[in-house]
């Protein structure tokens, strides 16, 4: 898997399945960003199943290139977003249309995000023209730090023959996570000929600087507290909770209630939740945020589901935090969430979903601490460790200072 390769304008294209919520289109263009910064001569492509990509994407240093969405309805489950065909058809459609992109690109890496062989073996055709007709493109796995159980992966990967595509597929494997808080190799039982291309880089967060923690500190006593569910689709129970909370008059009357309901959750939810809101003074809501630095910045402390996005922003942020983390169809959030709150102590705190309730909430928001914590006690350093990673697989020396972001150039695939 040595095989020598040198492009002074790579070629990086990112394969990203998207079938529920925001988290792996969110991951690759923070990826492609920070890739932009360290080679800011690369042509980058995403191709995507996130119906929001039009929306995450603007202003990213990417071309977009949109799969027909499908939508996660169980363990191991899915269906078409938009009814009407298949899901075979879809899903013939989308590995067209992922290895059409491919051939039009003519990567010099790819990056496959989390799915090793894509949703429901989608990029197995990428991947063996790849290997039959670019045996010069470098191949990485993207793999967040956890995925599910460890029982339950390793069952998923030996009948799904993973482990051999492991092997002989990738060149590299890019851990999104700190070993010392989940070691995932060992977790997953990956063999130690494919550990020996396994690289944990970090989590992909970013680490607030001491100046801004002090300036974000305010002498009143209230706190703004923001209530987030990533993209939404099942926030629905924390939301209601949060403002059964405030309707209950649970909430200190000093403190701010700020939910940001996200792209993904159902419109007769939003439209209640709006409703509930505007009875409420202490409530504010926001239907979607692009960015969410000014809300980080006006926020004392957390309530979110335990998405990986979500919680490596938290942390990064160093904002308290109070996780009620979805258990099903995976308990990859539940497990993030011990993990961290083990390490981060009263920082941050685990309520299990089956006690979510306006008491459970107002009872839990009383133990977090009232500041900002001290830097976390875990490795951030995800975004640039991975950059760097690419600049050495794809042989380039370091670049002059990067080029401003371009607006992303979109191609929708059986729309």
């Amino acid at each position: 898997m040595n095989r020598p390769h040198v492009s002074r304008s790579p070629r990086i294209l990112y394969y990203s399945h998207d079938t529920y919520g925001l988290g792996h289109l969110s991951r690759s263009l923070a990826l492609a960003k920070a890739t932009a910064r360290r080679l800011p001569r690369a042509q980058q492509m995403i191709v995507t199943g996130s119906p929001v990509a039009r929306d995450l994407g603007r202003g990213a240093p990417v071309e977009l290139v949109l799969l027909p969405p499908v939508i996660k309805v169980g363990p191991e489950r899915y269906a078409p977003r938009e009814p009407g065909p298949s899901l075979e058809s879809v899903l013939a459609l989308r590995a067209r249309a992922l290895l059409a992109a491919a051939r039009r690109f003519r990567p010099d890496l790819v990056v496959i995000d989390h799915a090793p062989l894509g949703l429901q073996g989608e990029a197995l055709p990428l991947l063996g023209w790849l290997r039959a007709r670019r045996p010069a493109t470098r191949i990485v796995l993207g793999l967040r730090d956890i995925v599910d159980s460890p029982r339950t992966v390793r069952q998923n990967w030996r009948a799904k023959g993973v482990y051999p595509v492991l092997e002989h597929s990738y060149d590299r494997i890019l851990v999104y996570g700190d070993r010392s808080v989940y070691d995932t190799a060992r977790a997953y039982a990956i063999p130690p000929s494919v550990r020996r291309r396994l690289r944990h880089v970090g989590y992909l967060g970013r680490t607030l600087p001491a100046r801004s923690v002090e300036l974000a500190r305010r002498p009143d006593a209230g706190r703004r507290l923001l209530v987030t569910a990533g993209g939404g689709g099942d926030g629905g129970p924390l939301f209601d909770a949060a403002l059964a909370m405030v309707e209950a008059g649970r909430l200190p009357a000093e403190d701010r209630l700020h939910l940001v309901l996200g792209p993904l959750l159902d419109v007769s939810a939003r439209m209640a939740l709006h409703g509930r809101a505007a009875a409420l003074a202490q409530v504010t809501v926001t239907d979607f945020a692009a960015t969410m630095a000014p809300i980080w910045a006006a926020t004392d402390a957390v309530l979110t589901m335990g998405g990986y996005n979500s919680l490596t922003e938290v942390v990064g942020q160093r904002l308290p935090c109070l996780v009620v983390p979805r258990t099903q169809p995976r308990r990859e959030q539940l497990i993030r969430a011990l993990a961290f709150e083990q390490r981060l102590g009263g920082q941050l705190r685990v309520l299990r979903p089956e006690r979510l309730s306006a008491a459970a909430l107002a009872e839990a928001l009383e133990t977090l601490p009232r500041r900002r914590g001290v830097r976390p006690p875990m490795d951030l350093g995800g975004l640039p460790r991975f950059a760097e990673a690419i600049a050495e697989l794809v042989g380039e020396g370091r670049e002059p200072a990067p080029r401003p972001g371009l607006e992303p150039r979109l191609t929708a695939v059986g729309a």
